[in-house]
């Protein structure tokens, strides 16, 4: 096998049709490791960094593997910077794994290391963010990196719920919980009273509807603390050109309710693999009388319903878990944040063991019944 490192923006372009290929051939694709997101993704979120796919090729030529990363730096323990290879990842890109097929994944990774030693004068620790617990990445870095000077350690990171889709929506509805349910009816009985309910589904992409998304979202806790799409031109560019993208694919959703012929909430997502990934939301919360509807949770329950009749498989909520989406099911994706340090300075040892000292003082709490929760582990050889 033969490791070739993409640092060109015009050579990582041409790859595009190999890369969706190959990405395809996964056990668990998802649209978030799609060459046209880490295409969009990478032209805002950047920040100066420099390009650093690690491509994995058969000597025949064929393309084997795919770990996006991106040349930083990055504070371990808020004490040491270490030179870094970051994943392609950050708040708005909350999904991560290595693109290649299930039965090459531990060449795959046999390859990386052996490119990652070669060069590890260049890098003090390699960080995978956000990748899914049960895909099997996990374990396999976890086995297949460690060793010959790189130490491995795996932290949980925030999961996100999703709902297996099996049967009709109202059987699964008559299996939530009562209380919910009959929130639900009265809430709806009210906005049948206010003016009647209008739900709309758009798979076609428009910039006026997704601006009264970003309109929307901008009016609850999202603007008191400037986290908005609306609060930064970037985002409203990001989330514009993947809306425009993937709508190209048919793979755009989004979903307006409104009361009385009035917008009051929208959600923003997309369809792949008979999957629904729930990007964002944005709800009318500063009128007195919309807010005390709950119009995020009207929307919510018209799209879900829509994705049963649609014949869809799963809804995954995507993001962290709030408590809202809580109501709806209680199946939670994990995820896991992966550091690999290799030990040859003195500063990627102090952080592997001041990791393993901490690692340690939380086993203690956990055995003693003072912590809880999944302990990381680290993994040596």
């Amino acid at each position: 096998m033969i490791v070739r490192v993409i640092e060109d923006l015009g050579e990582f372009l041409s790859l595009e049709g190999a890369w969706d290929a190959l990405m395809e051939s996964m056990e668990h694709p998802t649209p978030f490791l799609t060459h046209t997101w880490v295409r969009l993704w990478w032209g805002s979120f950047s920040g100066g960094n420099d390009l650093h796919i690690l491509t994995v090729w058969h000597d025949s030529g064929k393309l084997l593997g795919i770990l996006p990363l991106q040349r930083t730096t990055c504070r371990v323990m808020k004490i040491f910077t270490l030179p870094c290879l970051h994943s392609l990842t950050n708040g708005h890109s909350v999904m991560f794994d290595l693109i290649c097929r299930p039965e090459d994944r531990d060449a795959v990774l046999g390859a990386v290391k052996a490119h990652l030693l070669n060069n590890s004068r260049q890098w003090g620790v390699v960080v995978l963010g956000y990748v899914p617990h049960d895909f099997g990445t996990v374990e396999a870095v976890k086995q297949q990196m460690a060793g010959d000077g790189l130490v491995v350690f795996s932290e949980p990171r925030d999961g996100s719920y999703y709902i297996g889709i099996d049967g009709d929506f109202a059987r699964y509805y008559s299996g939530l919980n009562k209380n919910f349910r009959d929130n639900r009816k009265n809430i709806d009985n009210r906005m049948s009273r206010a003016g009647g309910v209008d739900f709309e589904v758009l798979r076609d992409y428009s910039p006026e509807p997704m601006h009264q998304l970003y309109r929307l979202e901008d009016t609850g806790w999202k603007k008191s603390n400037g986290s908005s799409i609306a609060s930064s031109v970037e985002l409203v560019s990001f989330y514009d050109r993947v809306a425009e993208a993937f709508a190209a694919k048919k793979q755009f959703v989004l979903t307006t309710v409104r009361l009385a012929n009035k917008p009051v909430a929208s959600i923003f997502g997309l369809v792949f693999k008979d999957t629904f990934y729930f990007l964002k939301v944005g709800a009318n919360y500063t009128d007195p009388v919309y807010s005390k509807l709950s119009p995020g949770q009207v929307v919510l329950h018209r799209l879900i319903e829509y994705c049963f009749a649609a014949g869809l498989k799963r809804f995954d909520f995507y993001g962290p878990c709030y408590g809202y989406e809580a109501h709806w099911t209680k199946q939670i994706n994990r995820r896991h944040t992966i550091m690999i340090f290799n030990r040859c300075s003195i500063a990627s040892n102090l952080c592997v063991v001041g990791k393993q000292v901490l690692f340690f003082i939380m086993g203690l709490l956990k055995k003693n019944n003072f912590g809880a929760g999944v302990l990381p582990k680290a993994v040596t050889k």
